[in-house]
């Protein structure tokens, strides 16, 4: 029950436009909620909103993840990561944790 509860299928679509080109990047994500994935972090960013941290990881090339703070000191904190929680093979990586979710790539 906790593991559905922590995963919400909620599925969205992002698309990003580059100032000054063209090509439309989008990427479906999934969100696992009170999640947080530690030690694959590639950057830090701020962001208003899930959509928006998301939108900073479709501009990464090498992004599959990101950890986003939704309340707490530092809300609004969005980092990308190289991995998915589905990739990791170490437990202690991946720690519930309330103030986060974690949403992954599932297509790009």
């Amino acid at each position: 029950m906790a593991v559905l509860l922590s995963i919400c299928a909620l599925i969205f679509m992002i698309s990003k436009i580059p100032q000054g080109e063209c090509s439309i990047k989008q990427a479906f994500f999934l969100i696992n909620e009170q999640k947080y994935l530690a030690n694959h972090a590639i950057e830090t960013k701020q962001a208003e909103s899930e959509l928006q941290c998301s939108m900073h990881c479709v501009g990464v090339g090498s992004c599959a993840s990101v950890n986003y703070k939704t309340s707490g000191i530092g809300k609004g904190l969005c980092e990308l990561n190289n991995k998915t929680l589905q990739e990791i093979s170490d437990l202690d990586e991946s720690m519930q944790n309330p103030e986060f979710n974690n949403l992954y790539i599932i297509k790009k």
